[in-house]
């Protein structure tokens, strides 16, 4: 039995400094591949759980329980930054890939 705990991030995500990645539009990416004839999905909904934080990072996200303390390994739900770090991800995996376009 797992379990799962809510770590408020509001007063860490005000102390991070992060990088704006915008994602496509949908009608964006249709008007640039408009001469395309397939299209294939890839389910990433949640690959921002795949990554994992630096140690230093870490140590940011420590808190404690019956007193012992722990960190988090993973971002957290509410962070501000795994959304721009997991598309920066996406676009060096897929680089140099001619006619494709994340959405």
């Amino acid at each position: 039995m797992g379990v799962r705990l809510f770590i408020d991030p509001a007063d860490l995500n005000k102390a991070i400094s992060h990088s704006y990645n915008p994602n496509p539009t949908f009608e964006d990416a249709i008007m640039e591949q408009s001469s395309t004839n397939y299209f294939s999905k890839l389910d990433a909904i949640s690959g921002y759980l795949s990554l994992t934080l630096s140690e230093s990072a870490s140590d940011f996200t420590t808190f404690i329980i019956i007193y012992r303390i722990y960190h988090c390994k993973q971002y957290l739900f509410g962070l501000i930054s795994p959304q721009d770090e997991f598309q920066q991800v996406m676009e060096e995996t897929f680089q140099g890939l001619e006619g494709l376009e994340k959405l």
